[in-house]
């Protein structure tokens, strides 16, 4: 067990989970430590006091009972929840290992327990980057703490065969930590078909931990360990605001939307077309896309590359406020050679520029070559 959480066991692990007063289905936005009832608790990492006291209706805190509100210098907030008693004052700065209150049963809670949750708006004022959407505004606590102190290797010692604390999984392992890491797979786009999501960590899962970790140039050992699992997390949160993260070998309905809005911004996909298959000639497009827009060139259709794409498209319609002419470059030029019948190679050359000339004379523009708001508007 790592030394982060020596002397803690988990009651409710972070993720989907019964709602323990409506039965219903929810997100648990954090995870559950028990020691003993007002059992000292201690900072996990160093950080800033922003409340210390009972969290009040409105606030983002309702319902937490005593808490303790820290901001740790990655700018996320640890919430440190239901405490029987706080020790700590708002503003003060703490460090590890410090003690910060007792564990208690105070606020919605069903018995003593410390509930840890991170969250990644550090606010430093209500809502206290309190979101509906729970599963984008958090982080899991155990891989995220855990990371704080790890080295890139995630080895770790010979594994039990139920989930560990320590927040790494490895082969032979099983439970609802390791139901929840073949969730965020599924999500993820990584099959795992055969058995599917069924807590146990065999050799299809870590096949598929494996895969998950060479799309992500992470270090390649089929094990979950506190880098893989926060970078899976990452993409689950970006899926889950909708941008689904597309990779090579992926198909389907937001594959083809994809490819219709590279066609839109003049990236070519001349064999295939919008055929709804992620497939080599999609990744080089999508690699294109990159390096005209200065992202990452890898090929991943993430967040970034997702909103630097919607951007371009949705303003497509809507002229830049610059003359476009002879020497500009990018996607709006591509656009442009599309629609005025030239090689769209992003490159605004005597070629385009010869084109936008016929074009403004069938127009009965001023023939110029160069597009302005006139001749911008005639073309879209």
């Amino acid at each position: 067990m790592a030394q982060t959480f020596r002397g803690y066991r988990i009651t409710s692990p972070y993720g989907s989970r019964r709602n323990p007063f409506n039965k219903s289905r929810d997100f648990h936005a954090g995870v559950d430590l028990v020691k003993k009832h007002r059992a000292p608790i201690y900072a996990f990492t160093a950080g800033e006091v922003i409340y210390a006291g009972i969290g009040k209706s409105g606030t983002g805190l309702g319902g937490y009972g005593n808490v303790v509100l820290l901001l740790d210098k990655n700018n996320n907030l640890q919430l440190y929840a239901h405490l029987n008693s706080v020790a700590v004052r708002t503003g003060r700065r703490v460090n590890k290992n410090q003690l910060i209150g007792y564990q208690g049963n105070t606020g919605q809670s069903t018995g003593s327990h410390l509930h840890l949750e991170i969250r990644t708006n550090g606010d430093r004022k209500p809502p206290y980057g309190y979101r509906a959407n729970r599963a984008s505004s958090t982080i899991e606590p155990i891989g995220y703490l855990n990371s704080f102190d790890s080295s890139k290797s995630e080895k770790t010692s010979p594994s039990n065969n139920t989930s560990s604390a320590s927040g790494i999984l490895r082969r032979g392992m099983r439970g609802r930590e390791v139901l929840q890491l073949q969730e965020q797979l599924k999500k993820a786009g990584i099959n795992i078909s055969k058995y599917g999501a069924d807590g146990i960590y065999g050799q299809e899962t870590e096949q598929a931990v494996t895969a998950f970790q060479r799309q992500q140039k992470l270090k390649v050992d089929g094990i979950a360990g506190p880098v893989t699992r926060a970078a899976l997390q990452k993409i689950v949160n970006e899926n889950s605001k909708g941008f689904k993260t597309l990779r090579r070998g992926m198909s389907g309905k937001e594959v083809k939307e994809l490819q219709q809005e590279l066609i839109a911004v003049g990236i070519r996909l001349a064999k295939y077309g919008a055929d709804g298959k992620f497939g080599k000639e999609t990744e080089e497009a999508v690699k294109e896309f990159q390096s005209q827009e200065m992202l990452r060139v890898d090929g991943i259709v993430g967040a970034e590359t997702w909103k630097k794409l919607n951007n371009v498209t949705s303003n497509i319609e809507k002229y830049p406020g610059t003359l476009i002419k002879k020497g500009s470059r990018g996607v709006i030029v591509k656009v442009i050679q599309r629609k005025v019948g030239t090689d769209p190679d992003g490159i605004y050359g005597s070629a385009t520029e010869a084109a936008v000339r016929r074009y403004q004379k069938n127009k009965r523009l001023q023939m110029d070559g160069i597009v302005g708001p006139y001749t911008w508007k005639s073309l879209f």
